[in-house]
């Protein structure tokens, strides 16, 4: 085919495609082309949409008044002629019923003393307004949804609700029982008194344990004591203290050699695991007392929150130096373990005042020093202690009030958290709120403190929180 014939061609293909279209459209307008819009100037198509709007505002006030509700006391109220627009909008915001009140948008008056807003508008509907009920405020996020990623503890006893269950588990040892049913009953508290228990717990498994013949002594008790550990997690979340030990305990199972006898090997054990009972937790608990009683001085008054072994270690030594001063012990739910520390304070003849969580900042003005204990210390310098503390510590930090914290170092971790919800530890619901009809109570174990630590007491002194980097580096 030749170029003139391909020509020819492609505009027979144009022509037929015009025809088409041109039929197609012809089709949909049966009438013709329709007449364009009449141009209008600007201050008619104003007049235009002005009396389209009055239109339907006298539409609207015409179905309200056909459908009155006799029990509405607001459409008995005069406020104006039907030839009012603005009174014509008033009465459709007042006969609005009260659970889809949209009210209208408020006029403005600029400098001239003229309304930003045409007077004859009609009122704007939300665009919620036909949905959401008025009344009914936003939906916010409750207690229970904020820690619903956390466990409870199981209620004892946990003969049948432990996984596997003691009774088809050889490795699960009775102490191992014993001591989950007193951790879910919270009757054991505080770090060092968990951490302690837990080693007790392993030092009878330890005793009682007896390699298989086939088997590696190192492999086979190390395998024993984690389903033991797993099944001290599950009645309880176990504390970063009772972590730290356990790692302590695997670390020397493993260095058992193969050669060695069986009695030996299990003395060893015994024996590390007394050496750090004595040393690592009570020991270093003595030190910290006799470094943080050197900032108590005659008449001071000194603040305490909760109730710590090493804070009360720390008020006997200073007490037994001679010095004369207060203790002011800060209490709060969910546990109250400040009355722990009030009785052990009155025994040792302290004087000493109770006061409420509400009572802080009232108390906090004749306030020399805060002192309490921690749970954990992480490697960002974020402080790990009881509930309420952080509260505590805002408060000092408002009336310029130093903060010490004591803590023993084999608590420290190499974790970061910087909030109390990601990682934390749900308490029972106490008796007194056992009856009450409020279902959300939640009650959470510890507080996570960011900033307002002046110093951390600990067996190698007094030192900031930015140090805990640096400590667990030299541990290692």
């Amino acid at each position: 085919m030749s170029t003139e014939e391909e020509k020819e061609a492609e505009k027979a293909r144009k022509k037929a495609e015009k025809a088409k279209r041109a039929a197609e459209f012809a089709a949909k307008n049966p009438n013709g082309f329709t007449k364009p819009k009449e141009k209008l100037s600007k201050a008619e198509r104003r007049a235009k949409q002005e009396a389209q709007r009055a239109a339907k505002a006298n539409e609207a006030d015409k179905s309200k008044s056909s459908s009155k509700n006799p029990k509405n006391p607001s459409s008995n109220v005069d406020i104006g002629s039907n030839n009012d627009p603005q009174a014509s909008a008033s009465r459709q915001v007042l006969s609005s019923s009260p659970q889809t009140l949209a009210l209208p948008p408020p006029i403005l008056n600029n400098s001239n003393g003229n309304s930003n807003r045409k007077q004859n508008t009609p009122p704007r509907k939300s665009s919620t307004s036909s949905n959401v009920p008025f009344s009914q405020p936003p939906s916010t996020l409750n207690a229970q949804s904020l820690f619903s990623h956390l466990s409870p503890p199981m209620k004892p006893p946990l003969t049948k609700t432990l996984s596997p269950p003691p009774q088809t588990s050889k490795s699960i040892h009775p102490s191992t029982v014993t001591l989950c049913n007193a951790y879910s009953r919270f009757s054991i508290t505080g770090s060092n008194s968990r951490c302690i228990a837990m080693l007790e717990c392993f030092k009878k498994i330890i005793g009682d344990y007896e390699p298989p013949k086939d088997k590696v002594m190192s492999m086979d008790l190390t395998r024993v004591l984690k389903e033991n550990f797993k099944v001290i997690t599950e009645s309880r979340v176990h504390s970063i203290s009772m972590g730290n030990a356990f790692t302590f305990l695997k670390n020397f199972v493993t260095k058992i050699k193969h050669n060695e006898e069986t009695s030996v090997s299990k003395d060893n054990l015994l024996l590390a695991i007394d050496q750090f009972i004595e040393k690592t937790v009570q020991f270093a608990s003595d030190v910290i007392a006799k470094e943080g009683s050197i900032k108590v001085k005659n008449g001071d008054v000194i603040l305490t929150y909760g109730c710590s072994t090493s804070v009360k270690k720390l008020f006997a030594k200073a007490l037994d130096q001679g010095k004369d001063f207060r203790v002011i012990v800060v209490d709060g739910r969910p546990e109250l373990e400040g009355k722990k520390m009030l009785g052990y304070l009155q025994e040792l003849g302290i004087h000493v005042t109770y006061v409420g969580y509400n009572s802080l900042s009232y108390v906090m003005k004749e306030v020399s020093l805060v002192l309490y204990g921690a749970a954990a210390l992480l490697s960002n310098g974020s402080v790990v202690c009881r509930v309420g503390a952080n509260g505590v510590t805002l408060v000092a930090g408002a009336y310029r009030k130093p903060v010490l914290v004591c803590c023993e170092t084999y608590k420290f971790s190499k974790k970061v958290q910087i909030d109390a919800i990601t990682h934390n530890e749900l308490t029972p619901k106490p008796d007194e709120f056992k009856s009450s009809p409020c279902s959300d109570w939640v009650g959470v174990k510890y507080d996570v403190v960011g900033e307002g630590v002046a110093g951390i007491v600990t067996e190698f002194g007094i030192v900031p929180t930015t140090s805990v980097a640096v400590i667990l580096r030299e541990m290692e």
